[in-house]
């Protein structure tokens, strides 16, 4: 899907529009330094997610696209995979994310499912909230209530869950 002029998709999971790093806390609007829009009309496609490593997830956070809140992620397909060739259906992964606020923060919607190994997790996006010219992200973590996703590496080319950093803020303020 690319990325639209100024905005990287690594910026969905660095955490750098979180008030924190903690699925419960809330994201800054929508700006090309915190979040992430595609490339101009390329309205649905793929993002992959390398985890870096193979994790047990059950749990997921998004703050959907929370500028322009139109061209927030509304339909899509969430798979897993342990090799990133072959992917499966992530069983209870929701199908549609709500609407993010309109040039306001937002904090996370908030999904649970059942405990899946992964290395790899796809999302195949389907539609967004009517917007003509874009689609975007503002923020993804993905976790365990039991073994924390690692930290993403800066450089990674797609996009890696950012649960590494809430859970090593969660268990440092513990």
């Amino acid at each position: 899907m690319g990325a639209y002029t100024g905005y990287n998709i690594s910026k969905i999971v660095d955490g750098s529009g979180l008030s924190a790093l903690s699925f419960s806390d809330t994201h800054d609007i929508a700006a090309n330094t915190n979040a992430w829009a595609g490339s101009l009309f390329a309205l649905t496609g793929t993002i992959d997610f390398n985890l870096h490593g193979t994790y047990d997830l059950n749990r997921l956070a998004v703050w959907n696209f929370n500028g322009a809140s139109t061209a927030g992620v509304k339909n899509l397909s969430i798979l897993t995979s342990t090799d990133g060739v072959n992917y499966s259906s992530l069983v209870g992964a929701p199908g549609v994310f709500a609407q993010g606020a309109d040039f306001a923060s937002e904090i996370a919607q908030q999904f649970t499912f059942t405990p899946v190994t992964a290395s790899y997790v796809r999302f195949n996006i389907t539609s967004n909230y009517s917007s003509t010219i874009f689609t975007g992200l503002s923020e993804v973590a993905f976790g365990s209530v039991d073994v924390p996703v690692p930290e993403p590496s800066a450089l990674a080319l797609f996009a890696v869950g950012a649960t590494g950093f809430a859970a090593r803020r969660r268990r440092k303020t513990a």
